[in-house]
């Protein structure tokens, strides 16, 4: 789970160390062995035989870009939860807010049928003066 620029980076070194001096080139060897083991190149596909440091580093180098586009992805999955659950949740309260909006003007609606005061329907369903105004046009 290493930084995926650090890892190449540090690939990078690897290799020009490892490719520095021909007495290195068992110790080569061995990581090339050690890396196709570790990434199950041949398991998956009996036909890749990694035989260099640049054959290596073109595997890390797709590997790593398999490991970005599958960050990104589940990232993306993520998000979009996250934002479907916070669209639910202001999806609840905008409905709360409508609902309530609604009763308010029904039960203003009913009681300036009935002929009562405009101010206090107002004070007691929290409408505006305005509000209650403009309701009582539709009478």
């Amino acid at each position: 789970q290493a930084d995926h620029k650090n890892l190449y980076t540090t690939f990078l070194l690897l290799k020009r160390v490892l490719e520095s001096s021909p007495e290195f080139a068992d110790i080569a060897q061995a990581f090339i062995a050690y890396v196709t083991a570790v990434t199950r190149a041949e398991e998956r596909d009996p036909s890749i035989k990694v035989k260099s440091l640049d054959e290596v580093e073109i595997m890390l180098s797709k590997k790593i870009d398999n490991w970005i586009a599958e960050g990104e992805a589940r990232g993306e999955a993520r998000g979009e939860a996250k934002g479907k659950e916070k669209g639910k949740i202001e999806g609840k309260v905008e409905g709360k807010v409508e609902g309530r909006k609604e009763a308010q003007l029904a039960i203003a609606l009913t009681l300036l049928q009935k002929g009562l005061d405009k101010a206090m329907i107002a004070e007691a369903t929290e409408l505006s003066l305005e509000e209650i105004e403009d309701l009582a046009k539709n009478i």
